[in-house]
């Protein structure tokens, strides 16, 4: 018996019908065993990728399903099929949450298909799945990815701040917000003046946050 079977025979449509029957059922393992048969022999397809990385994922594998997202969106947008990779690209943000790269390439490609509002919406879903202390580099990168689309959002920034100050990068979150403060309303400037004086409890921030209290 060999790699295909008792026959040994390459019968790709049984082996697809078996896979997506196995899909159907949950039984994502086997899902996956019959859909690397095929890449055995197509490497390259698309589709089949664009199957098997479901399956990979429910499995918990993360890093083999990423790269069966990616060589799939990438057939499909080299084709011109950029809608078919953003819904691959989707599937991938709810089946990976955690996983930065993927929520990067959805907004990446919503931008270049001049849907900045919906990139927008897909770094503002990403950030609560990135609060640990582990993941807040990818927190600090979804943030500037956010302020590049939305440059005048002064509730990023202030989250961007804070995120710098927990990461140990104080100097470069306070400068941060010296220069917010120099353009915002009065409401948000005390929110400014308290997040300054939180990560630097300082006289000069106490002084700032007290007299902020008083302008209107």
């Amino acid at each position: 018996m060999g790699w295909f079977g008792k026959s040994d025979v390459y019968d790709r449509r049984r082996i697809l019908r078996e896979a997506r029957d196995a899909q159907r059922r949950g039984r994502h393992k086997r899902a996956a065993e019959l859909l690397r048969r095929i890449l055995v022999v197509e490497p390259e397809c698309a589709e089949i990728h664009a199957l098997l990385a479901p399956s990979l994922a429910a499995r918990k594998q993360t890093f083999d399903a990423w790269d069966s997202y990616q060589r799939a969106a990438r057939a499909f947008m080299n084709d011109g099929r950029k809608q078919q990779a953003l819904d691959l690209f989707r599937d991938a943000t709810e089946k990976l949450p955690r996983h930065y790269a993927s929520w990067n390439a959805r907004a990446s490609l919503e931008r270049s298909m001049g849907r900045t509002s919906e990139a927008k919406r897909t770094f503002e879903t990403a950030l609560p799945f990135f609060r640990s202390r582990k993941q807040r580099p990818e927190r600090i990168a979804l943030l500037r990815q956010l302020m590049s689309v939305s440059p005048d959002a002064a509730d990023t920034q202030l989250s961007l701040a804070a995120a710098l100050a927990k990461a140990g990068r104080k100097h470069e979150a306070l400068h941060l917000l010296t220069e917010l403060a120099k353009s915002v309303e009065p409401d948000a400037l005390r929110r400014i003046r308290r997040c300054q004086w939180e990560i630097e409890p300082s006289l000069t921030h106490s002084w700032l946050w007290l007299r902020s209290a008083f302008v209107r």
